[in-house]
């Protein structure tokens, strides 16, 4: 098959701008003790052998073909599930069971399979006879989202359990009905409300039976208007929504709850609850950090607070702060125009590609990303509630930044073939 180009630049540039950027920020906080570049008893320096690693891989992506790459799409999707149901069969890891351990480094397939996902439902959203309409189609769909999910819940990792259902929005985009989207809608905001009152059992009781009366009520309406198969619908949703109520009444526990309590609790109600404190803590920690960067920053390796350990996983969930304060405003603009920019360009090439494979690929790469940037960085200035997703090629760990970067090589090598009308 003959290439218009080999590489896109544009799309390079950025990523190794953000990769650049991103070790340069770890730097600042793991290079303190031990400036050593590539030094594997380090953060920084295990970053940058993931970041060689992850770039010289990515490179043989380039030369592969593209129709090689979309004929192991299925098989790349089942060896990933595989591993994400061996590793409930690992040790605990801070209460969650994510990691393989090999040769001293940790591996989390939950990172690998967003790829594998993106690839299954390219590969299959690509035939010539798919329909988002065709129920079959629709259920399949479904199931290849829902397993992964599933399995990283069982891992107790609810955070990057979450980042799959960002998929929906490249859902949206081939075709799904916005009335998913409204349900989607409605289960977040249900299942929020539940959470904040998880503690409160009466109040979630009224919930409940508020979404009985609902269901009843609507569904007489429908009735005397004689739209049956509409009250089925009803039932099920107001069924699906108090199944929601009632598990995380069974299933949360009030130091999970605390982490979306704590954005709506008073100071009293903080004091009074341990895990409301830790919570507060880390968050208030978090925008004083952020916030005495002011308009330009400390300074790069200034940041007190970053650097006294003040702020809880300064080099994993919360990077952020690091921008922040060292950079201050000016510095954390960057980095999210430079984000907003590489998402412009990743749907600017799914726009541009002639095979649906690459179209759906690229929206689901620019979904997954864009969810990581929001939570992660709302997260940090306390708008979302913490769950622990890293920042796509600044957070410290392997999986993540080698996921990533593979992720938008994949991308440029589908790219490079836009020449070709592929069926």
């Amino acid at each position: 098959m003959v290439r218009e180009s080999k590489i896109d630049w544009i799309t390079l540039v950025l990523l190794l701008l953000l990769l650049s950027l991103g070790w340069l920020n770890l730097y600042s906080v793991s290079g303190e003790d031990n400036p050593t570049y590539i030094n594997f008893n380090t953060h920084h320096g295990k970053q940058a052998t993931f970041i060689l690693f992850s770039i010289g891989l990515g490179t043989l992506i380039l030369f592969l073909d593209s129709k090689f790459i979309e004929a192991t799409s299925y098989i790349v999707f089942g060896v990933a599930m595989a591993l994400l149901m061996a590793v409930l069969f690992m040790s605990k890891v801070s209460g969650a069971s994510s990691w393989f351990t090999v040769g001293g480094f940790k591996i989390q397939p939950t990172e690998f399979a967003k790829i594998a996902v993106l690839m299954a439902l390219a590969k299959f959203m690509s035939r010539h006879n798919f329909s988002m309409d065709r129920t079959q189609d629709f259920l399949l769909i479904g199931a290849a989202v829902l397993l992964p999910m599933l399995l990283v819940l069982a891992q107790n990792d609810a955070g990057s359990a979450i980042v799959f259902g960002g998929i929906l929005f490249m859902l949206y985009r081939e075709g799904l009905n916005s009335f998913w989207l409204l349900l989607l809608f409605l289960v977040i905001v249900n299942g929020v409300i539940a959470i904040i009152f998880s503690t409160t059992p009466l109040v979630n009781g009224l919930i409940i039976s508020f979404h009985v009366l609902a269901i009843a009520a609507i569904s007489v309406f429908l009735a005397l208007r004689k739209q049956i198969q509409s009250i089925f619908a009803i039932m099920g949703i107001g069924g699906f929504l108090i199944l929601i109520t009632l598990g995380i009444n069974l299933l949360v526990k009030p130091y999970q709850s605390a982490r979306i309590r704590v954005l709506v609790s008073s100071s009293d109600e903080i004091q009074a609850e341990e895990s409301l404190k830790k919570v507060n803590y880390n968050l208030e920690e978090s925008l004083v950090a952020i916030g005495s960067g002011g308009l330009t920053g400390k300074g790069y390796q200034q940041g007190t607070h970053t650097r006294g350990a003040f702020v809880p996983e300064e080099h994993t969930d919360f990077i952020f702060c690091v921008i922040g304060e060292e950079h201050g405003f000016v510095g954390t603009s960057t980095v999210i125009i430079l984000f907003l920019l590489l998402l412009t360009r990743i749907v600017y090439i799914a726009e541009n590609s002639k095979s649906r494979y690459a179209r759906v690929y690229g929206y689901g790469a620019a979904s997954i990303i864009f969810v990581h940037i929001f939570v992660n960085i709302g997260m940090t200035i306390g708008l979302l509630p913490t769950i622990g997703i890293p920042l796509p090629f600044f957070s410290y760990g392997g999986s993540s930044l080698i996921t990533f970067t593979l992720m938008i090589f994949v991308l440029m090598n589908l790219y490079s073939y836009r020449s070709n009308v592929l069926t």
